[in-house]
Order: C-alpha cells, then structure tokens, then sequence
C-alpha cells in the first residue's frame, strides 16, 4: 500500500506544481510516522495527505491550501481532520522534520558535472521512481542521488 499511497502523492505533487524537496521531504515524514504508528488502511490516505501539507508548509513558498488538498482526496475527510492528524504526526515523529534530502545531493552532484540538463532531468525521474520502492527506504539519501546521476549518465552514454 505504500506505493500505491506514494504513486497517489507524486499526482497530487504535480498537480499542484510543487517542488521535488518537497515530496521527498513528505516521503520521509510519511516513513519516519508509520515506523512509528501502525495505520489502518482506512486513515492511509488521510496521512499522505496530511504529511503532504506538513512538507508544503516547509518547503513551499505558497502552500495549498486545506480545502484543495482535500478536493484531491475526493472531499473523504474534514479540515478539522486533516490539522488533528497533522499535530499527531508531528507529535508522533517528535517535529523532526529535517532529512537530508536526496534532491541537495543531486544539485551538489549537478553542481559538479557542470549541469547536465539531461542527465539531471532522468536521475530526478530515477529519484521518484525510486522513492516508490520500499526496499530501498533504508538507502541513503546521497548514495540514491549518486546512484540515479550514474545510472542517468549511463543511460545517455556518456560513460563506456
């Protein structure tokens, strides 16, 4: 389920226009809550959206607002609902909200290789792609970042 969740998140992220921070960031507060908290199925949905909002309000500059949030998650849940779970989570997960994040790395890499345009656009790709798997939940962030500009630099033949 925690794909599914996340492939629902990576929509509502791109819908709203979003930054890449950000959804890594609420990948991460989703992961570091349910390490904690056991969820029903039912309220999965109800915490992806919350850690969403949670992630916006830190990384955005303009943050959606509740109630398009909620438009998003078909009107299922009540504002009151949403700001409830958001100080549960937060509670939950201590408001420890910094993680290093995959996309810093990726830009310091960028940074580097002089601004591959390409191979920065695929190894952002890979990054999505690759936040969807749990297996690789335990992988540090620098070493997914290291590994997507690789595998983008491979895929445009730039290494032999």
């Amino acid at each position: 389920m925690h794909g599914i969740l996340l492939g629902w998140l990576v929509q509502v992220h791109a819908r709203f226009h979003l930054l890449p921070e950000m959804f890594f960031l609420c990948v991460n507060i989703i992961d570091h809550f349910l390490s904690a908290r056991v969820v029903s199925l039912a309220k999965l949905q109800l915490v992806g959206i919350t850690c969403l909002f949670t992630a916006a309000k830190v990384e955005e500059i303009v943050t959606p607002s509740v109630s398009h949030l909620l438009h998003c998650a078909d009107s299922s849940y009540s504002e009151c609902e949403i700001l409830l779970v958001e100080r549960y989570v937060l509670k939950t997960i201590e408001w420890n909200m910094s993680f290093p994040n995959p996309m810093h790395f990726l830009r310091r890499i960028g940074k580097a290789d002089h601004y591959d345009v390409e191979a920065q656009t695929i190894s952002k790709y890979l990054l999505e792609v690759g936040a969807l798997k749990w297996r690789l939940l335990a992988t540090p962030p620098s070493l997914m970042a290291a590994a997507s500009i690789w595998l983008a630099q491979l895929i445009l033949g730039n290494y032999k």
